[in-house]
């Protein structure tokens, strides 16, 4: 089950990447911080109590589920420190658009590369530059550019902060995201997802960077399962200009699952922290909150070990350890 929930989650990501890069593409094509999202408490508490039997299930399912996220930001950079597939062909379906389609109000639609279009409309304050408060939103019917995905839905994007020039290497820029039906289908299957994002990815300090997620509700539904993150905000910190690059994350909210049928809050207790890029974490810990004092500890013991610590009442008394190793847990 953990490879279906992996890749689903990894799906989710890619539909985020190729459609923030809709705006990403046109800040790239005609020029260009502050925080962003917003994080509240939930009226009512987690209704999934952890178990022995499912404690292994619920830590896979939240461990990839921030992962997923975490692969939305490092796409989203991607136009700008080293593209990625689906952002690139954005980049590329705007660069193709003639001047004349930034004006303002924007509006202009381009046939993708092999079937389908992406229509734009919005208002810049600056057709040569991004500027606070600017909107954008796309339209995607059934576009297929060829490299394997069908996209197809809307989304919307207001430009909540802007620093620094997003063109060069030092700039601060957050974007505010609203998802409506945006569906990404590929090798058969489809990835549905609606709601809230804010997005901020902060190089004020090149070569470090900063990227931040927060939203209030996002939904992703697949293969008629679902799942839905709740008041979540989390952060990634690197430094490429140290070799290996070092990497440290924070993640806290609430994940609701069809498929374990409630939901649970999870927080970082220690900051996740890796070292180089295909390397897993090393250290980290985060506690994953149920109905009834329930919880999980996921404690990473090294790149090769991570433990579950299940207790299932909130005694402070495992009541289950588990030892499991990265792969295994995120479903590779």
């Amino acid at each position: 089950m953990n490879a279906t929930i992996h890749g689903r989650h990894r799906l989710l990501a890619v539909s985020l990447l190729i459609a923030a890069g809709i705006l990403i593409a046109l800040i790239a094509g005609c020029g260009g911080g502050g925080g962003g999202g917003s994080n509240g408490t939930s009226v009512t508490g987690p209704t999934l109590a952890i178990t022995v039997d499912n404690g292994e299930a619920v830590a896979a399912t939240v461990t990839t589920g921030v992962l997923a996220m975490f692969e939305i930001t490092e796409g989203v950079e991607g136009p700008i420190l080293g593209p990625t597939a689906g952002t690139l062909s954005l980049l590329q379906k705007i660069g193709k658009m003639p001047r004349t389609f930034y004006q303002v109000p924007v509006q202009g639609t381009e046939p993708c590369d092999v079937s389908g279009s992406v229509s734009l409309s919005g208002d810049l304050a600056d057709p040569t530059t991004i500027t606070e408060g600017d909107t954008i939103t796309g339209v995607f019917e059934n576009c297929d550019d060829g490299d394997g995905f069908l996209i197809d839905g809307v989304l919307a994007l207001t430009v909540a902060g802007v620093e620094g020039d997003v063109l060069s290497d030092i700039f601060r820029l957050t974007l505010d995201m609203v998802l409506t039906n945006l569906t990404v289908t590929s090798g058969g299957e489809s990835i549905a997802s609606n709601g809230d994002l804010a997005y901020t990815l902060d190089t004020l300090n090149f070569p470090a960077i900063m990227t931040a997620l927060s939203g209030t509700e996002l939904r992703i539904a697949a293969a008629g399962e679902s799942v839905t993150f709740r008041n979540f905000d989390q952060t990634l910190e690197a430094n490429p200009g140290v070799v290996p690059t070092p990497y440290a994350a924070e993640a806290n909210g609430r994940l609701e699952s069809s498929v374990l049928g409630g939901s649970v809050d999870y927080g970082t207790v220690a900051t996740i922290q890796a070292s180089g890029d295909d390397n897993p974490p090393y250290t980290g810990e985060i506690l994953v909150s149920g109905a009834n004092d329930s919880e999980v500890r996921i404690v990473v013991v090294s790149v090769e070990v991570v433990r579950l610590e299940i207790d299932v009442n909130g005694d402070g008394v495992v009541d289950e350890f588990i030892d499991t190793t990265w792969a295994a847990l995120i479903g590779e």
